[in-house]
């Protein structure tokens, strides 16, 4: 069962919600929880806008400089809902920039509606004209705040109190069984309220009807479908003298137009007119004899009657209505165009993102669209789908490319970038500094200013720069509790819809991954280390590498380019195999415990920060604003001058060492102290067994033969032993002899530990 169907079936329970965060949801039928949940929600509110949600009716009133009388509220309120009780609450009367404010929240017992249904009738009855009634409060997705709160959106308010009666008499979404249905009371009057609307739109006398722009009625057969589409009429239209007199003048003017004779048009007429309890044939009759050969009311034709059919049963008319190809065509590339280079086509749906569709299935989730078309002056009915996809003149594009700034994309191509959602947010001045405040979070769950820099600076770059990427992964590890996966949610949802969150790092490699596809982020949370360490490889490759090959299914494979920068969350410290030559493009750093369990402080941080739209505007604003250039001068993420190092990533990575460089960093220390000569030769044979020994002495699985741990030297000798200007080892392949540099090997490890050896206590665990 949907959420939307869901808040239909509560019954006898209050709907509470967050102001910042609307997915929160709270059914409370007890005072107890009620009081409980206020005592840590003071701006708690409830839910009374949702799709087809029941509520009691509601109206928030509001007057300044005198109070309302609260008899001739309920007397207005009386006019909509006869016979009815009303029990409300108040706020005491408290200073405002326009005066003396009274606040008053009213309710009607005994009663369930929809939301805009109130809005409508107040609009009805003229209240609206009425400044005290707020009618803003129906709007969709609306909530408000609930009896006892002391707290609005703009900060603290007198206590909402009711008056002589409990809590839920004033709770709009408390419904109660047996509570009665106005909900198809107001439909039938939206409807009957849509028809006045309709005839007096039509009042204009002199307006022509073409019947080509409507094309909706195929004139072979255009008595039957009168007779047939007059069936769908409501009963009202036939019953009222004004709507009955419109009606038939339109069926005479449609009649003579359509070359229909007096007799089967009277004939139409009556049927139609028989619908009515009130119907008498000789006043028809008389009707038609003092009107037929003199109709004066040109206006009504085929357009009145067709939008009398739309407003009288929308349902069947949608389903006999087509529009001209032309006009059909224009409405559809508002959002679609097809694509070349593979075939396929794009549509830019209700969420502001792009589907793709291939060629197929564009035709099957359209095939049902009909469309006129004039063939050799007549009109024919046909597929619209078919004719577009054969069109020489429809909107067309090479390929499609996601290219954000500072990319200028080529006419040709279609490009799906759109900007981030969080631009259209008004930048709102608020108590709280919500940038300096997710500033001092990171400062302090991180505790390394420079490490908090070189991360905001990462994020505002890629912001600024979004066709940029900084190709470097961040990995954040910590403990359970701590706060890490929190830690980028404001800066993901800044980005919402441009970023992505897996469970499994698998998953990148599937097939048909298309998670890299327009995105500028992808974050792995809690990520296994047996995951990552399988593609280890191709994960250090996806951080720099310009392009990919995506392979949607049912669509040519096609290559794009990779904007995507990495991050990741784990519990495992050593969750990728960072090597010694990985550290451009990894930045591994731990969480503190300084938010360790602190479930009232992140219950805020979820609220107030990470889903409040306002708080994330000011994040958004920060970052565009945040100096990145002066972090990392060269604006290369992945420059060790200004990339951080962190402890935790330095002893990941020596642990992720080749177990045959642990060997050699072994053998230099058993000689720091000894008389020996800085070259030092063996036999080939000698060294694998000196090999061997250390293997059994320090506990380490022996995963080589004699022959694969000389290849393997030699990888090492080429990959890392012998460049940079260090030469630590040589091989005599003709005598089978292997010569060692101590010297060298000192120098060597100096660099790669950052330290001498005899500056730190010899404590390393080897895996």
């Amino acid at each position: 069962m949907s959420a939307n169907n869901r808040m239909t079936q509560y019954n006898k329970h209050v709907v509470i919600t967050n102001i910042h965060d609307r997915q929160f949801k709270y059914t409370c039928d007890n005072e107890t929880g009620y009081m409980k949940h206020l005592k840590t929600n003071p701006a708690m509110c409830e839910v009374i806008g949702e799709y087809k949600q029941y509520i009691k009716p509601v109206f928030d009133v509001d007057a300044y400089q005198n109070d309302i009388d609260i008899d001739a509220v309920k007397a207005d309120i009386n006019m909509l809902f006869p016979n009815k009780s009303i029990n409300y609450a108040k706020r005491e009367s408290r200073d405002t920039k326009k005066g003396i404010k009274y606040s008053y929240r009213f309710y009607v017992d005994d009663v369930k509606i929809y939301s805009y249904q109130i809005k409508q009738l107040l609009i009805d009855h003229k209240l609206n004209e009425n400044p005290i009634y707020d009618l803003s409060i129906y709007d969709k997705n609306k909530v408000l705040f609930l009896p006892l709160t002391t707290q609005k959106q703009d900060g603290v308010a007198p206590q909402l109190c009711p008056i002589d009666c409990d809590i839920f008499k004033c709770c709009a979404s408390y419904i109660e069984e047996g509570f009665e249905d106005w909900t198809l009371k107001c439909e039938k009057a939206k409807g009957e309220k849509l028809l006045q609307q309709i005839n007096q739109f039509y009042e204009q006398k002199d307006e022509m009807i073409n019947d080509e722009e409507v094309a909706v009625i195929d004139t072979k057969y255009i008595e039957t479908k009168l007779k047939l589409h007059l069936t769908k009429m409501s009963v009202v239209r036939s019953s009222e003298y004004d709507n009955w007199t419109k009606m038939i003048w339109c069926l005479m003017n449609i009649c003579k137009k359509e070359g229909i004779g007096r007799s089967k048009c009277s004939k139409i007429i009556h049927e139609f007119s028989a619908k009515s309890a009130n119907y008498e044939e000789d006043s028809v009759d008389k009707f038609i004899d003092n009107n037929y050969d003199n109709i004066k009311e040109a206006s009504y034709g085929w357009k009145y009657f067709n939008e009398c059919l739309k407003c009288d049963d929308p349902e069947y008319y949608d389903s006999i209505t087509m529009k001209m190809y032309n006009n059909m065509k224009k409405d559809f590339e508002v959002n679609h165009a097809k694509i070349l280079h593979p075939p396929m086509i794009v549509h830019f749906n209700k969420e502001d993102k792009y589907d793709i569709f291939t060629v197929k299935s564009c035709k099957e989730s359209y095939a049902h669209l009909q469309c006129k078309l004039k063939v050799k002056d007549k009109w024919e009915t046909k597929q619209f789908i078919d004719l577009w996809l054969k069109d020489s003149k429809i909107r067309v594009f090479d390929k499609v490319v996601f290219e954000p700034p500072p990319i200028v994309c080529d006419t040709k191509n279609f490009n799906t970038w759109v900007d981030f959602k969080i631009v259209k947010e008004p930048l709102v001045e608020t108590e709280r500094d919500y940038w300096a405040e997710y500033k001092q979070y990171l400062h302090n769950i991180i505790g390394d200013e420079k490490i908090v820099n070189y991360i905001l600076a990462r994020y505002a770059f890629r912001i600024v720069n979004p066709a940029t990427r900084t190709n470097v992964i961040l990995i954040i590890c910590g403990n359970e509790g701590d706060g890490k996966n929190r830690l980028l949610a404001p800066i993901y949802n800044i980005m919402k819809g441009y970023t992505c969150m897996l469970d499994n790092a698998k998953k990148l490699y599937e097939s048909h991954s298309m998670f890299e596809f327009q995105k500028l982020f992808l974050l792995v949370n809690e990520a296994a280390g047996v995951a990552n360490f399988e593609n280890s490889e191709i994960l250090k490759t996806r951080a720099t590498e310009p392009t990919l090959t995506v392979n949607p299914k049912g669509i040519q494979a096609f290559e794009i380019d990779n904007m995507c920068d990495y991050d990741m969350t784990t519990n495992n410290l050593n969750v990728v195999k960072l090597s010694d030559d990985s550290r451009r493009r990894f930045l591994q750093i731990e969480t503190t415990s300084y938010y360790k369990n602190n479930y009232e402080f992140f219950n805020d941080y979820f609220q107030n920060i990470e889903n409040n739209p306002v708080a994330l505007r000011q994040i958004y604003e920060g970052l565009i604003k945040f100096d990145y250039k002066a972090i990392v001068p060269s604006l290369n993420f992945q420059d060790v001058r200004y990339k951080p190092t962190t402890t935790i990533e330095d002893n990941v990575r020596q642990q992720n060492r080749d177990k045959v460089i642990w060997f050699f960093e072994d053998w230099v220390r058993q000689h720091l102290n000894l008389n020996t000569k800085d070259d030092m030769k063996y036999k080939n044979e000698t060294l694998f067994k000196m090999y061997i020994d250390w293997c059994e002495v320090s506990k380490v699985k022996m995963d080589y033969n004699k022959i694969s741990f000389g290849m393997r030297v030699t990888v090492l000798m080429k990959k890392q032993l012998n460049i940079n200007g260090f030469t630590c080892v040589k091989k005599d392949t003709k005598h089978s002899m292997t010569t060692l540099y101590l010297g060298e090997f000192k120098n060597y490890f100096k660099n790669l530990n950052g330290f001498e050896f005899g500056d730190q206590e010899e404590d390393e665990e080897i895996e």
